[in-house]
């Protein structure tokens, strides 16, 4: 059985932390990255954390072990897989910063849960799903003219040093993404989004300089589903 795409878990960073271990990865980059997995814990706190997640039925018992249920297994393995980490910011919503992992087809996003507490809400989708969810969800502008106005902003150059929020305060930004290798949280590419008024203009920024194409569907689909597959090395 496969996790219903779409549809959120709710976690507190223990417990995720727990599955994370118990799905086999070692090291992690991230929400709730503390630099390892291996974080010391009582057996009492073991025990309320494991009957925490079979009350959530995300834990079945079995051979008096406890195990990933097999409705979430698919959602722990691209977690256990990924390699990178892309992290994403909006002006709408500047001290949230949202984590994905992307494995073959399927992307895992990790976030602060918004109501206020310290819960993470993760969700499972397809690569094609997720890029549709960001456009349909505001993360980039609505495309009304084909062609980039002359001159509406100058490129940016390569600063591994800026912090990805410190985007969001440029002229006409309204998202910020950034290609990071997991564990280690080496920056491969940024990709900055802004409004131009009639369009969208996307920035692709690495090493190898800027490359700057109109934030249409395509090209920004096109752009995700490079980085889907874990983007420039």
């Amino acid at each position: 059985m496969d996790y219903p795409p779409n549809e959120s878990i709710l976690l507190n960073e223990r417990e995720f932390l727990v599955l994370l271990a118990a799905a086999g990865r070692g090291d992690w980059y991230g929400i709730a990255d503390d630099g390892s997995l291996d974080w010391a814990q009582s057996e009492t706190e073991m025990n309320e954390i494991l009957s925490s997640l079979y009350q959530k039925g995300l834990i079945d018992w079995g051979d008096r072990a406890a195990r990933i249920a097999d409705a979430y297994r698919p959602m722990f393995l691209v977690l256990r897989g990924a390699t990178a980490c892309v992290l994403m910011v909006r002006t709408d919503e500047s001290d949230r910063i949202v984590s994905c992992y992307p494995l073959d087809d399927r992307i895992v996003t990790v976030e602060q849960n918004p109501n206020g507490t310290r819960e993470l809400r993760l969700s499972y989708e397809t690569a094609e799903e997720w890029a549709a969810g960001l456009m349909r969800n505001g993360w980039t502008p609505e495309m009304i003219q084909a062609e980039e106005p002359a001159g509406t902003f100058p490129p940016y150059e390569w600063d591994p040093q800026r912090d990805l929020r410190e985007y969001l305060t440029d002229p006409g930004v309204i998202s910020a993404l950034e290609l990071r290798t997991v564990p280690d949280g080496m920056l491969q590419e940024r990709m900055i989004i802004r409004d131009a008024g009639l369009c969208g203009v996307l920035d692709r920024i690495s090493r190898r300089g800027t490359v700057r194409d109109l934030c249409s569907p395509e090209a920004f689909r096109a752009a995700l589903q490079t980085w889907s597959i874990g983007g420039e090395k």
